[in-house]
């Protein structure tokens, strides 16, 4: 049984990553590090292509530039991401690209938002079995739990801390449904081909941007291929396709269990009122909600939106408690309920 729940958005990570209204200016210095890398032989055909490695690199350049211009343009990076789907805009599968190494290149050079290290300090006494009765449900794209928990275990491989903390979609096939879990609703910066499921850099420690961007080039370079068999696991809440359907079926069925629910740096934007909605469709009438944000008023009002309003529910409103939270400094830790 899961006894917790915990609902992360991006204001779960915004010590380490940027919020939506910042990503422009995170891609910009992602940009600059590609204008400024020298890749050695400019001129050479790089892993047979077709294309020059200064071919790509003004490719790269010229995309984020682009990317860049176009999201200052709109609401958010999603608002353009869901206009690129709708028209079916080539231009979709490069956003994933380059949000995914942007995001990964963010995480390799600035510090890991400490509340994650606290988190796993506070629910850890020996090893992962000690906190079954938690699950995590995230809409957001990074490995801030991975990169937290690997330092207690000392272990650099993104991949095997994947394993040990049960994140789906990496372990849906193997997942064991009885222990702690993460389920990564949005996707997360990977990519995967017929094969296997790989990260750019699986080296939860490295600082190697150049190997970053050699990474980068190599796969963007297949994605213009036609036939490239390489494909991006970043998804969106709009996306209908069987891994994203995976994801949202594993987490609805452990949700079912949950006794309290904490939400965490999520507004419940109008984006993902669906699947919120399909979510919250499966939780009990005596689960109890505890909202943890600055502005805690608003995430309220837009949770009760996307609440059940059946029958079972009509006389008795499922409590919602505030855990206060005056300025995003004044907390060093995330919420732990008395459920746990």
């Amino acid at each position: 049984m899961a006894a917790v729940t915990y609902l992360f958005g991006a204001g779960a990570s915004c010590e380490c990553l940027p919020l939506i209204k910042n990503v422009p200016d995170r891609l910009e210095v992602f940009r600059v590090l590609i204008d400024g890398y020298n890749p050695g032989d400019l001129h050479a055909e790089f892993r047979q292509s077709g294309q020059t490695k200064a071919s790509i690199k003004n490719e790269i350049n010229s995309a984020l530039t682009d990317l860049i211009a176009k999201v200052k343009l709109h609401a958010s990076i999603d608002t353009y991401a869901k206009k690129l789907a709708l028209t079916q805009n080539p231009n979709y599968i490069i956003l994933k690209i380059l949000l995914s190494f942007s995001f990964i290149y963010d995480q390799m050079t600035i510090p890991p938002d400490r509340r994650y290290d606290a988190f796993f300090a506070s629910i850890m006494k020996s090893n992962i079995l000690s906190f079954l009765d938690i699950r995590i449900l995230s809409w957001n794209y990074d490995y801030q739990f991975e990169k937290a928990f690997s330092e207690f275990r000392n272990e650099k491989s993104l991949k095997k801390i994947q394993h040990e903390l049960n994140v789906i979609p990496f372990d849906a096939d193997v997942r064991q449904s009885d222990r702690f879990s993460i389920f990564k609703l949005n996707g997360t910066t990977a990519f995967r081909n017929q094969n296997d499921v790989f990260n750019p850099l699986d080296d939860l420690w490295s600082i190697d941007k150049f190997s970053l961007i050699e990474k980068l080039f190599e796969y963007f370079a297949e994605f213009k291929r036609s036939d490239a068999k390489v494909t991006s696991m970043i998804g969106f809440a709009w996306e209908s396709n069987g891994f994203s359907r995976l994801i949202l079926n594993e987490a609805k069925r452990d949700i079912e269990k949950t006794r309290a629910i904490v939400v965490i740096g999520y507004s419940f934007p109008f984006f993902n009122r669906d699947i919120d909605r399909e979510i919250f469709a499966n939780i009990k009438p005596d689960v109890k909600i505890y909202v943890q944000d600055i502005n805690c008023e608003m995430v309220i009002n837009n949770l009760i939106s996307i609440l059940p309003r059946g029958t079972e529910f009509k006389y008795k409103p499922i409590p919602i408690n505030i855990v206060e939270q005056k300025d995003k400094k004044d907390i060093v830790q995330f919420y732990l309920p008395a459920e746990l």
